[in-house]
């Protein structure tokens, strides 16, 4: 039954890359045809028909190209399909040309209109699938009824993961562990007794995948528990009882004849050439952000200077690479006598003082003045920092620029924090922004460190598009 389901699944996702690779086409045809001549007064020397025999050749390749990145046989986050689907897109792209030059029929096709489909690809390819998929999740479609095996902190955070990312379809039926008081229940989901039973709660159940999270003093468990069911299920996951490793990129090894594997870990941020195109990413985007934004910014000093009638843009200590201070640049969005305010007001109020020192921020802060409100609001004020991106200070993506007071009690965490320039926008920005404590702050600056790349900061400059939008946890 359950193979069923996929061989469904897999049929029903064929026909939304092809209607997707179809519309892809249409569009940039349809923009070869009718924008592009506005642009170009010379006339292209490839002809405005779509030739359907092209299609057709055209197309498997990009469905080899999605097999290849394992489209249709893998799961995957929401972001991580995003990042396949664009890499399947380039290496299509790359088939396709590659084959016209070598058949030299590259008059017969428009290069033009395979150049434009592959832009317009990445962006459209994933918005058309991802979204088709979450529409037929809701009628039982690309969804898992899964079982975590486990009960304690780690099986607690399996939970929690998948409920971030619903994009893996998973539905946990239930948890199923030993030595435990019956009728427990995490965040609604009942704990099972007995996983000697296993085999009984697949069948009832219906599951499909099994997520084992058990501490590592159980290993020989989780050894015959592996053994006893490796055949009767789809996939089984096994989580380790590890943390604050670097994750992206590792890579899997093992030795065939002793039975054992091991886990390769590099350090992307080491390496030179990933220092430079970080950072030639930074100017150039930068550059390109100062044009765009250079009118509205010209308007926000105005209109402070207007209404505060004292220096818009506001300057203040923080701490960059190599733990070396610099004066990060802020549109002003408080009064004159800020600092004189927090410190009555932390003198006066006990819940204030507690808020402070576990976020360093105040909720409804009385400093911050009603243009500063609605800057902090959009998120606004944060763009003279694009002038410490140029200086070389700042980057678009990275850890926060913490303040000197900010690093108290993080010794051991902050060496790591320092080896890359502070950024802009980060982890903690698109994972609850102000919302979020100190601690776990420093916790999502050290993980983005240890496993950067630079498709961790594309998607974490779109999600940031998103939460700015929304205007999430920002105050």
């Amino acid at each position: 039954m359950e193979n069923r389901k996929k061989h469904i699944e897999t049929i029903v996702l064929l026909f939304i890359d092809l209607l997707s690779i179809f519309t892809i086409f249409a569009v940039a045809f349809l923009i070869r045809k009718f924008i592009l001549p506005l642009f170009f007064s010379y006339e292209l020397p490839v002809i405005y028909t779509m030739n359907f025999n092209h299609f057709l050749w055209i197309a498997p390749l990009w469905f080899v190209s999605l097999y290849h990145r394992g489209l249709y046989t893998k799961s995957f986050s929401y972001w991580d399909e995003v990042i396949a689907i664009s890499r399947a897109v380039v290496l299509a792209s790359a088939f396709t040309f590659t084959i016209l030059f070598i058949g030299k029929i590259s008059e017969e096709v428009s290069r033009s209109l395979l150049l434009l489909a592959g832009i317009l690809a990445i962006p459209i390819f994933p918005l058309i699938r991802l979204n088709m998929q979450k529409f037929l999740r809701k009628y039982g479609i690309f969804k898992r009824r899964v079982l975590i095996i486990g009960s304690g902190e780690l099986a607690q955070l399996t939970l929690q993961a998948l409920k971030r990312e619903p994009h893996y379809g998973y539905e946990v039926a239930g948890f199923l562990d030993d030595n435990f008081n019956n009728g427990k229940f995490i965040d609604g989901i009942k704990v099972h007794n007995g996983i000697s039973n296993i085999e009984r709660y697949l069948v009832r159940s219906k599951i499909s995948d099994i997520f084992i999270a058990l501490p590592e003093t159980d290993k020989q468990k989780i050894e015959e528990l592996i053994n006893k069911i490796h055949l009767k299920v789809n996939r089984i996951l096994l989580i380790p009882d590890i943390k604050s490793v670097p994750l992206i990129g590792m890579e899997l090894h093992h030795f065939f004849q002793e039975q054992i594997l091991f886990l390769e870990i590099t350090s992307n941020l080491i390496k030179p050439h990933n220092i430079f195109l970080k950072r030639f990413l930074d100017i150039i985007l930068s550059f390109i952000l100062l044009i765009i934004f250079s009118i509205p910014m010209c308007l926000i000093s105005a209109a402070i200077m207007l209404t505060l009638r004292y220096n818009p843009i506001f300057t203040q200590c923080r701490i960059g690479k190599n733990g070396k201070p610099f004066k990060m640049y802020k549109f002003r969005t408080m009064h004159k006598n800020a600092d004189i305010i927090l410190e009555d007001l932390l003198q006066k109020d006990e819940k204030l003082r507690q808020e402070w020192e576990l976020y360093w921020k105040l909720k409804n802060d009385p400093r911050v003045t009603k243009i500063g409100y609605l800057l902090r609001k959009t998120s606004l004020d944060e763009l003279p920092q694009i002038l410490n991106i140029l200086k070389g200070e700042m980057s678009l993506v990275g850890p926060r620029p913490y303040l000197p007071e900010e690093i108290n009690g993080f010794a051991q965490e902050m060496p790591t924090v320092w080896t890359v320039l502070p950024g802009i926008t980060g982890l903690w920005q698109v994972s609850g922004r102000s919302n979020t404590d100190n601690k776990y702050r420093v916790a999502l600056d050290v993980w983005y460190v240890r496993n950067w790349s630079i498709w961790l900061d594309i998607v974490i400059l779109l999600k940031t598009i998103k939460v700015v939008i929304k205007s999430e946890g920002a105050y």
